[in-house]
């Protein structure tokens, strides 16, 4: 019989993010519209948000569990820790920066993170470029949704 081994903290961390997205995805489905608005309403993107992000906790988990490496105390909840910190930074500088400096500084900052084209930088630069358009035309194009590109434009 095999014994358990002790939760990583990466694994106990997402576990939380789990439990707070279960409340979150809950509160969306709590969400009443005045009148039918079809596939994309007020729940739409709220739903979608938290459904992907319960594949990327997953994903998460499942390479936890799998990794056999030790890491150093502290080490194991630097990644999601600052993951945290970008996305806070993303949500406040929305408004001010607008969606398209926002959104680049946001995609490179994860991309820091998670150590994509660190020694390439004008690659992630184009990579978050391509992010940035990729996701405007997603919800410009498919879900019709005006965003503000630069700050105090509509």
């Amino acid at each position: 019989m095999q014994r358990l081994s002790k939760p990583t903290g990466g694994q106990m961390f997402a576990l939380f993010l789990f439990a707070l997205n279960t409340i979150y995805m809950a509160a969306a489905f709590q969400i009443r519209v005045q009148f039918d608005e079809g596939l994309v309403g007020p729940k739409f993107l709220p739903v979608l948000a938290s459904g992907l992000t319960y594949v990327a906790l997953l994903v998460i988990l499942w390479r936890e569990s799998r990794e056999t490496v030790p890491v150093p105390d502290g080490a194991s909840l630097r990644r999601p820790f600052a993951t945290v910190l970008i996305t806070a930074l993303y949500v406040v500088l929305f408004e001010p920066l607008g969606y398209v400096a926002s959104t680049f500084l946001f995609a490179l900052g994860v991309f820091r993170v998670f150590g994509f084209c660190d020694r390439r930088p004008a690659h992630a630069g184009l990579y978050a470029a391509g992010v940035t358009l990729v996701f405007y035309l997603l919800f410009r194009i498919a879900f019709h949704v005006r965003l503000p590109l630069l700050p105090e434009v509509f």
